[in-house]
């Protein structure tokens, strides 16, 4: 299955794909825009809907993986290869994770492949959900929560210093798994966190659940220029959707069938509550489901069972949404919090459930093999198999990109100057990404916000309407700086005058002079005092939260760099001491002996002391306390040193010709 995501994806690398394909790529390819105008922290958007706020829009991402790969690649190609390395991550985890299950290396690399080719994870990479890929690397964090797990018997100082690069490493892997995708956030936070919790409840230690924090702490200072304007933009315009309900038949269903098309009464289609694992594997793992029992420690059994329980009952959504008198469920309270009311398809939770179903499926699959003959009915199960996994992987990772929308691969499109002049163009959008210019922005683009409903029209007109009070109305000219900027050149006017753009509006938006505000239409709207002498106003857009932001994450990077430098750097010098050779002769206590003079045996006189080990065999035990040969005390030699120092001189002395003497001799 790997091969196979490797094979179409790298043979149809420059298509732009269709779907969410597309508009991911338009998203990239937007904030490579304004940071080539403006700079890296995002601001103001007029390209979509009549203009946005490009740092409150959270699937534009500022430090991901695909955007730095963007600003040195085409945007279709950076966007490729940044599935393959998240698909990668995936199977390295599960991986992982199996052989800490203690599960031998090839089922721990079958449950790998199982887990990267489940539905869940074809699905949403072929429709082009982009900003689900950071939940690829659920199995990663299993395994990073279990490392965080204080060892037995592990001293404090020891704990902190061990735990410092998975800390590190874990802060900035949540940093470039979230950016650009809020519901990377809540589905990794809800699945990880719970896990967390599970393995704390079990070692009866606080330590998982601290290293979670602590992870989440770090990546929000990593990536603050994408967090905080997320966060401000959230609290002022805030978007709600409705509870849901999703019957658990439907994971059922798209658990056996590989359909992606939209079944009556489900919330969402296909591709969003697909689990896909077969009719065949799906009978094997309910008749060998002793042996998948058998095989998984059973703290770890329970932990997938609990948290798989808990992530249905989530994915089931609101039981109020179909009648008001029904008992909430757990994502009726959720869905009060912030990030939750903005869930308007509960079942994405179910994604947890593909990484047990991997465990079990593979571990099925081997104790399947291990007692039936690949011959008859047996061989056709196998076929059935393969074709129904790898097919649905092949068929799903190839059609977006060999359809008509998908086929065209994306033109450089390069910023040469601040744009004057943008003109807004009326849908319906066939191919977002490629119609999307610096200068050229659509009124129908792909997932529309509530938020955004003002009246912007066709063109490149800014000026929307002027409406004076008892004075002539002015001529006004208007003309973009940029993104982030408008200029205004009026005449004088006697009374009050109010000018509608053809923007949205944003509270962020300021005036050199008169005041900003939002129309009746939510127009973008400036008003200007009666008897106003100024003939050039500028509105510019800032967002302090973005720009704060940045700088917050420069210095979180610059600081966390320097540790993560300094660790390692001590971490080599630790393991240079512990692997320094130990010096000739015998030091103890700050002593070190000379080499003493070879008797007719080739064996120094001090080695002879203990004799070799096979004259320790044949000689008769001595009294308590002191050497085989001399009966002095272990402890009191006459330069200090325990006996444990001079049997491995001996050892390294003895000679190769020694005879066994007879039983009872003595030297």
């Amino acid at each position: 299955m790997p091969a196979a995501y490797l094979l179409a994806l790298l043979a149809l690398l420059p298509c732009k794909g269709e779907s969410d394909w597309d508009q991911m790529t338009s998203f990239h390819l937007l904030e490579l825009w304004n940071s080539t105008l403006h700079g890296v922290d995002k601001q103001w958007n007029p390209l979509m809907f009549g203009g946005m706020s490009l740092a409150g829009d959270p699937q534009v991402p500022v430090f991901s993986l695909s955007m730095t790969l963007v600003r040195v690649l085409p945007a279709a190609v950076a966007v490729k290869l940044t599935v393959l390395v998240y698909l990668a991550l995936g199977w390295l985890g599960a991986f992982t994770l199996a052989r800490r299950f203690r599960l031998r290396r090839g089922l721990a690399a079958l449950v790998a492949a199982l887990f990267v080719g489940n539905g869940y994870v074809v699905a949403h990479v072929a429709h082009g959900h982009l900003d689900f890929l950071g939940t690829i690397t659920l199995p990663l964090w299993l395994v990073l929560v279990r490392t965080a797990v204080r060892r037995p018997g592990e001293g404090t100082g020891a704990y902190v210093w061990r735990a410092l690069l998975p800390l590190f490493g874990g802060g900035l892997l949540f940093a470039l798994c979230c950016d650009g995708a809020p519901i990377a956030v809540l589905l990794l936070g809800v699945w990880v966190g719970f896990d967390a919790l599970l393995v704390a409840w079990r070692h009866r230690a606080l330590s998982p659940l601290i290293y979670l924090v602590g992870v989440v702490v770090i990546a929000v200072l990593l990536d603050a220029a994408w967090f905080f304007p997320l966060a401000t933009n959230a609290l002022e315009c805030p978007r709600a959707r409705p509870p849901s309900f999703c019957s658990p038949l439907y994971l059922l269903f798209y658990l056996l069938v590989p359909l992606r098309d939209h079944l009556p009464g489900a919330p969402a289609s296909g591709h969003e509550l697909c689990l896909f694992v077969g009719p065949v594997l799906a009978w094997l793992i309910l008749r060998h489901r002793a042996a998948v029992r058998a095989a998984l420690p059973p703290g770890e059994l329970r932990g997938f069972a609990i948290a798989g329980g808990a992530m249905l009952l989530l994915g089931i959504g609101s039981l109020r949404a179909c009648a008001a008198w029904l008992p909430p469920l757990p994502f009726d309270l959720l869905h009060a919090l912030p990030g939750f009311v903005a869930i308007g398809i509960p079942a994405r939770f179910w994604g947890y459930l593909g990484l047990p179903l991997a465990f079990a499926g593979a571990i099925a699959l081997d104790r399947a093999a291990s007692t039936r003959a690949v011959r008859g009915r047996g061989r056709l199960l196998w076929l059935a198999l393969v074709a129904l996994t790898l097919g649905n992987v092949a068929y799903s990772m190839v059609r977006p990109f060999v359809s008509r929308r998908g086929w065209p691969s994306l033109p450089a499109c390069a910023v040469r100057a601040l744009p004057t002049r943008i003109e807004n163009v009326a849908g319906p959008v066939d191919n977002q990404a490629l119609e999307l210019a610096p200068n050229r922005g659509l009124l129908d683009a792909y997932n529309h916000h509530e938020h955004l409903t003002a009246d912007v029209a066709p063109g490149s007109e800014l000026v929307r309407s002027v409406v004076a009070d008892d004075c002539p109305v002015p001529q006004v000219l208007a003309s973009w700086r940029g993104w982030n900027s408008i200029v205004l050149e009026l005449e004088r006017a006697a009374g009050p005058v109010a000018i509608v753009l053809n923007q949205c509006h944003h509270p962020c938006w300021r005036s050199s002079a008169g005041a900003v505000d939002r129309s009746p239409s939510n127009n973008l709207r400036l008003s200007l005092p009666a008897g106003s002498a100024t003939r050039q106003v500028e509105l510019s857009f800032r967002d302090e939260a973005a720009v704060i932001g940045l700088q917050v994450s420069r210095w979180a990077g610059l600081t966390f760099g320097l540790l993560l430098i300094l660790r390692l750097a001590a971490g080599s010098l630790r393991a240079g001491q512990r692997s320094r050779p130990p010096a000739t002769g015998l030091a103890c206590s700050g002593k070190v002996l000379p080499p003493m003079p070879l008797n007719h045996s080739g064996v120094s006189a001090r080695a002879g002391l203990a004799g070799s080990a096979n004259d320790t065999a044949a000689t008769p035990a001595p009294s308590a306390g002191t050497t085989a040969a001399t009966n002095e005390p272990v402890g009191d030699s006459q330069d200090g040193c325990s006996s444990s120092g001079v049997q491995s001189i001996v050892s390294s002395a003895k000679p190769t010709n020694t005879k066994t003497r007879p039983s009872g001799s003595v030297r």
